[in-house]
């Protein structure tokens, strides 16, 4: 009897250690970019080593092929959640999720190299010492040489708000999804301000911003009459705001008239002359 129960408890010791091992070599991840083959992302598309018995449970429309979505982390949460999964995000762990669905192309490509691995494992087992030819890549694919990198708003952002470096990460994606006008780098857009309210996580376009406003509307500034050598200066309140480059109206402070002054700095607008119009006396 002392025997038995002695066999029994190191089963069932070993049949915990057992489980243990395949808990820990089944964790559940979720990736930063899913891609998909098909018309639906189920719930193993999102949750690699989730239970096989609700792995094909759809849970929503993946988008047209060639396309992605990006979805916060807290939609992720709440499907884990909802289908009892033991999952929940790292402290860093970033905030959005893309899902992309391969075109019919990048399916192929796909097989093909999946089929490649499968045979070079074969051969591997087997101790086979003839090469294997791989399948050349074709347009389309995603590996890393295919690959680019953009800069994307980390948060919502709106008109006014100054972009800074830190409202700013480099997103990776294939090559053939960036918009044809996508901005390519931080410094052309650090420094200036959306035109519109901007989500985070989207590719970005040049039309999207501009330069922050130096002069605001109502603001005293000073306006520079230049002709030639000759430099006058005088005050105004500008009746608009306007970035560097941008003409705006002025009135006079002392003539009460309305001009157009280049906005040339922080409170400073800028008005050239021809001789004709100094000599009416018609600006200052």
């Amino acid at each position: 009897m002392k025997k038995f129960l002695w066999m029994w408890l190191v089963g069932g010791l070993g049949a915990l250690l057992v489980a243990g091992d395949l808990l820990a070599a089944t964790a559940i991840k979720v990736p930063a970019r899913i891609e998909v083959s098909t018309a639906h992302v189920t719930l193993g598309d999102i949750f690699i080593g989730v239970d096989q018995r609700i792995a094909d449970k759809i849970v929503v429309q993946a988008p047209p092929k060639g396309h992605e979505v990006i979805i916060p982390i807290t939609w992720i949460v709440r499907v884990a959640s909802t289908y009892d999964i033991n999952w929940s995000p790292s402290p860093n762990r970033t905030t959005m999720i893309t899902i992309y669905h391969l075109t019919q192309n990048q399916q192929q490509v796909r097989l093909r190299d999946d089929l490649t691995r499968m045979i070079k494992r074969s051969l591997a087992q087997n101790n086979d010492d003839e090469p294997v030819q791989t399948v050349p890549r074709e347009t389309g694919d995603v590996s890393e040489e295919h690959r680019l990198q953009i800069p994307v708003l980390v948060r919502a952002t709106r008109p006014g708000e100054i972009i800074t470096r830190d409202d700013l990460q480099w997103r990776t994606l294939p090559k053939h999804v960036r918009a044809p006008r996508s901005i390519q780098s931080m410094d052309e857009i650090i420094g200036k301000t959306p035109v519109r309210w901007l989500s985070a996580g989207r590719a970005l376009q040049s039309h999207q911003f501009k330069n922050p406003p130096v002069v605001e509307r109502g603001e005293v500034v000073t306006v520079i009459i230049r002709h030639k050598s000759l430099r006058i200066t005088t005050s105004g309140r500008a009746l608009e705001s306007g970035a560097i480059g941008e003409v705006i109206d002025v009135i006079n402070a002392s003539s009460k008239k309305t001009i157009q002054a280049e906005v040339i700095g922080r409170g400073q607008a800028q008005v050239t002359l021809p001789s004709s119009l100094l000599a009416q006396n018609d600006i200052y």
